[in-house]
């Protein structure tokens, strides 16, 4: 929990800190984006043939873009998923363990690619922290308890005008590693495949 607590007050200054930057790069606005997220964990975790695993999931995203430069902007951002946990083992039918909560605050660098046209195309690292619940279930008392965890990545988006509003149409394609650590096993592989569609607005 103190870790948790650390991680919000840190990421909250952050923005903060960023927000009263000026902006003096050209044209260049903040911006801000939220919608669905689709996140499709690519790992799991294999022990005496059984194989653990977390299902994919839709959850919610939100974050604000601060540039640097017309080429260059960070975006801090916070996003929420529920996911099933799995067992699986040969001949046997797959068994539901239970379930946990991801909550990511992440940071992308986003590179604009082509900044002089009406559409944004960026690509860039992500860092962030994430922060499991302790595992929900039903088949023995009381939840069991998990580690958070810093991430790493790479994420790719784009956006695009709706018409002559202000506001655009938001895609992006994102991958990130992480484990979901487990205080009385072995760690469950994440590193999930994620989809963000929403909208965007700059201001």
């Amino acid at each position: 929990m103190r870790a948790k607590s650390i991680a919000l007050i840190g990421i909250g200054m952050l923005i903060l800190a960023i927000a009263g930057l000026p902006v003096t790069a050209g044209d260049a606005e903040r911006g801000v984006r939220f919608g669905l997220l689709s996140s499709s964990p690519s790992g799991d975790s294999t022990d005496a043939g059984q194989t653990t695993e977390l299902d994919g999931s839709t959850g919610f995203f939100l974050s604000f873009e601060f540039p640097v430069s017309p080429r260059f902007g960070i975006e801090p951002g916070i996003e929420i998923a529920d996911h099933d946990i799995t067992v699986k083992e040969m001949g046997f039918p797959t068994l539901d363990f239970g379930e946990t909560t991801w909550t990511a605050l992440t940071v992308n660098g986003n590179f604009q690619l082509m900044p002089e046209k009406s559409y944004d195309l960026y690509i860039g690292p992500t860092i962030g922290y994430v922060m499991w619940d302790d595992i929900s279930t039903s088949l023995f008392p009381g939840d069991v308890p998990v580690d958070d965890d810093f991430t790493l990545g790479a994420n790719f988006g784009i956006d695009v005008p709706l018409g002559d509003s202000s506001w655009k149409f938001s895609a992006a394609l994102r991958y990130l590693t992480s484990d979901l650590g487990i205080d009385s096993g072995s760690d469950i592989g994440v590193d999930p495949v994620q989809i963000k569609l929403g909208v965007a607005r700059r201001f």
